[in-house]
């Protein structure tokens, strides 16, 4: 493999990418196991993946989840790229690679890179969800159809790009949905009101109650959390946020709420969260659903 002899004692350190292409490459024709790619994705699945895992948690819909995803892995790697294109149907989340010459290790690492997405993906749609149809660069393979995450898609092998459509329905989708949809009804209140003994939840629920005195300030928050500015934003830094980022979070939480009610005006909620007009609201909230607010009170009512 040419690699440094430190390279193969730090499990944390980077790996030139076409060097990782040829090591998957080798693993799977030494093993004699063609899912080689997808079976390490889901033994290291995307929740274990450290500060990665940890930034992708933050995003509060699946649709920030994904936009997430494909813009820490632009920081990560020049090798792969991801990114999303929306139509009427939903968002078609791609991957391309550049030319790299390992032909066993282009096929696994595109097995693993589908099944991450789609792990993302279920992080809010749930466990048992799967895309109706996947795209592939290379070719298919026969183990495919026994694999939960590809067994029931329609694989459209040789392509240009590899990927698979999210629908529209799942863009607004909590990261939590999951969690806290098996609580009986008064019980999944009062969890929602409570106090959260997550950090970022704790400190979204602080800002949530500055918002209609306009837009919260860190030092203010800072003081009533009982830490100092520099102390905060360690404590972000560490959960892959910025203060920025939970304000805009805490936002769209109590937009999303307000929106339930009909006869509350679009612009009147824009208002109340600080924002100079409904233009720069729908523009924020489009961030985290893919869709306008009044687009998004329609799927709820």
């Amino acid at each position: 493999m040419n690699l440094p002899l430190w390279q193969h004692y730090e499990s944390h350190s980077k790996v030139p990418g076409s060097h990782f292409y040829t090591l998957v490459g080798q693993a799977a024709e030494t093993l004699g196991v063609e899912e080689f790619g997808y079976l390490v994705a889901s033994y290291t699945p995307i929740t274990a993946l450290d500060d990665f895992s940890q930034q992708i948690g933050q995003s509060l819909t699946v649709y920030e989840a994904v936009k997430t995803f494909s813009r820490l892995y632009a920081q990560m790697s020049s090798i792969d790229r991801f990114w999303s294109v929306e139509d009427g149907e939903g968002l078609w989340w791609l991957r391309k690679r550049v030319q790299v010459a390992d032909r066993a290790g282009r096929q696994q690492v595109e097995l693993g890179a589908l099944n991450y997405m789609i792990q993302t993906v279920r992080l809010g749609a749930g466990p048992n969800w799967a895309p109706e149809k996947i795209y592939l660069e290379a070719e298919s393979l026969p183990s495919m159809a026994r694999l939960s995450e590809f067994g029931n898609a329609a694989i459209c092998e040789w392509q240009k790009v590899s990927g698979f459509l999210i629908p529209r329905s799942l863009f607004a989708r909590s990261l939590s949905a999951e969690r806290s949809s098996t609580l009986p009804l008064n019980d999944s209140k009062l969890f929602s009101e409570a106090p959260s003994r997550e950090f970022s939840e704790a400190l979204r629920q602080i800002v949530r109650s500055y918002l209609s005195f306009g837009h919260p300030r860190i030092e203010e928050i800072a003081d009533v959390t009982g830490m100092g500015v520099r102390a905060l934003q360690r404590h972000l830094k560490k959960n892959g946020l910025t203060f920025k980022r939970v304000v805009d979070q805490a936002r769209f939480q109590v937009a999303a709420d307000l929106l339930r009610d009909p006869h509350v005006r679009l612009v009147d909620i824009a208002h109340e969260l600080g924002y100079a007009d409904q233009a720069n609201f729908n523009r924020a909230f489009r961030r985290f659903t893919g869709t306008s607010p009044s687009e998004y009170r329609l799927r709820l009512l």
